[in-house]
């Protein structure tokens, strides 16, 4: 995230902007995807900002050139996931597996606590055999949507829970546990 940021600090006072560095740019982002999905809004928010303070309509052109070197670098990866998985999804992606394991009933707002208590019903193919079987059994985009969408009943039963937790965890990341 760090060289992210301040590749895009360079480009904004560096104020020599080129097509060919933009390019290069994206593909290095592309490539840091593969190994930190969650850069994405760090990249959408720097692409953002750059537009906003720049206001000049060669930005649109560059950082266009920028989102099509991140393509290209995904590409590789999305094709696989396409041919492994019959599915299409942003580099690789356990979100239904994470929503599961933040919000069911006893979920706790830090993930420490719950795995202290040995929380019985945070079910995760790495600390439970019958989870990982059924991983294994349904295939991994297949136990991502199950899970997601169990976690959205939950959710959907649960809103003030949900809310509650949510909060908490905004607390925590802001202002520590």
């Amino acid at each position: 995230m760090g060289l992210i940021l301040v590749a895009f600090l360079r480009r904004w006072t560096k104020n020599r902007i080129s097509g060919l560095g933009s390019f290069l740019l994206g593909l290095a982002i592309g490539v840091a995807f593969h190994i930190q999905p969650a850069l994405l809004p760090v990249m959408l928010g720097c692409m953002a900002f750059e537009l906003w303070w720049s206001r000049k309509h060669r930005r649109w052109a560059y950082l266009s050139v920028l989102a099509l070197g991140v393509v290209i670098a995904c590409i590789p990866w999305g094709w696989r996931n396409y041919t492994a998985f019959n599915g299409l999804f942003f580099i690789r992606s356990n979100f239904g597996l994470e929503l599961r394991v933040g919000n069911h009933e006893g979920a706790a707002a830090m993930i420490d606590l719950m795995v202290e208590q040995r929380d019985p019903l945070l079910l995760h193919p790495k600390s439970h055999l019958r989870e990982a079987r059924k991983l294994k059994e349904v295939g991994e985009l297949e136990y991502n949507r199950q899970a997601r969408d169990e976690a959205l009943e939950w959710i959907r039963s649960n809103p003030g829970d949900f809310i509650s937790l949510t909060l908490q965890r905004f607390v925590n990341v802001w202002a520590g546990p």
